[in-house]
């Protein structure tokens, strides 16, 4: 496959400052001021490949992409254009072993990476990880259940500072690395027997037959247990930050 992606923000921030007299807001006087003024753009073109090999009961598909991105940003305030250029290969392979026509196992291993904000393309670093998941599938023409174990490694785990989260002026959508973390989670999903619902097959209006009714009820479940193992870079006030952002 092969695909293109470009995005851009302008970023125009302003403050005015003003006084409360009387109880009534009143401008001090002062113009407005431009706290941030910039363009970040991002061009990037991923191309990949999957191919599903069977031997018997066993399926493993295996799968590549490489993505180029280059990265722009201008600063007006500060006069400043800067710009980066990068690759990255992002593999990974599952594999699913049919037990039994209804009972299966299944597993797999892929490298998860998050690119850099446009404005710290040459400073930061991007969220690396790898990610495993192994886990069960049992299904029949009535109902299907599975559970599925996933535990994530991460090199580097990243956090954006947004106004959302205390960060303001200058420092809005500045990336924070988080350095190493763990997260382990399992996922339960059970379908069950369809009991009766809300769609119909036009081919039995058609011919006059009664629809055919399905609601099939399905119920799932999320464990999740995360811990930071190791922090790097920034003070311990942006690793409290970060962790806090975390939450």
């Amino acid at each position: 496959g092969l695909r293109g992606h470009y995005d851009h923000i302008d970023r125009l921030h302003t403050q005015d400052r003003f006084n409360v007299v009387g109880g009534q807001l009143v401008t001090d006087g002062r113009q407005t001021e431009i706290v941030v003024n910039n363009k970040a753009s991002t061009r990037a073109l991923a191309l990949w490949a999957t191919d599903a090999v069977t031997w018997g009961p066993v399926t493993v598909t295996p799968g590549m992409r490489v993505e180029a991105i280059h990265m722009t940003f201008l600063d007006r305030k500060a006069a400043t254009l800067d710009s980066a250029t990068y690759q990255v290969l992002i593999p990974g392979v599952s594999g699913y072993w049919a037990i039994t026509p209804e009972v299966g196992a299944l597993a797999g291993v892929h490298r998860g990476f998050s690119p850099t904000p446009p404005e710290q393309a040459r400073t930061g670093k991007p969220e690396k990880s790898i990610n495993y998941e192994a886990g069960g599938r049992w299904t029949s023409k009535q109902a299907r259940a599975e559970i599925i174990g996933f535990y994530n490694d991460y090199q580097n785990i990243t956090n954006l500072c947004t106004e959302s989260n205390g960060c303001a002026g200058a420092l809005s959508d500045t990336q924070y690395d988080g350095g190493k973390a763990r997260n382990v989670h399992f996922r339960r999903d059970r379908q069950g027997v369809r009991i009766g619902g809300c769609s119909a097959d036009i081919d039995d209006i058609s011919k006059g037959l009664r629809p055919r009714l399905s609601m099939p009820p399905r119920r799932a479940g999320l464990q999740i247990a995360a811990a930071i193992r190791k922090t790097v870079g920034g003070d311990v006030e942006d690793a409290e930050n970060f962790h806090a952002g975390l939450k």
